[in-house]
C-alpha cells in the first residue's frame, strides 16, 4: 500500500469492515471499470481490474491531500 493512504474511514459512520477511503475509491474505480469495459481490456482477468482500480485510488487520494481538488 502507497505511504499516501490515508487510514480514515469511507464513512463519517464507524464501520465494522475496515473500509478505508482508499478502498471506497477503489470500489468506485472498479464500477466505472467494469460498467462499460473498453474493447482492449474486455479479457483482463479479475486481478488486472483490480489493479487499475487500486492505481485510480491512489491517484485520488494523491488529488485529495495535494489540493487538486
Amino acid at each position: 500500500m502507497p505511504t499516501h493512504s490515508l487510514p480514515e474511514p469511507a464513512s463519517p459512520i464507524k464501520n465494522d469492515f475496515g473500509l478505508t477511503m482508499r478502498d471506497y475509491f477503489a470500489a468506485a474505480a472498479l464500477n466505472a471499470l467494469l460498467s462499460k469495459p473498453r474493447t482492449e481490456t474486455k479479457d483482463e482477468p479479475p486481478a488486472r481490474y483490480a489493479e487499475i482500480a487500486y492505481a485510480c485510488a491512489d491517484a485520488m487520494l494523491v488529488a485529495r491531500s495535494s489540493g487538486l481538488i
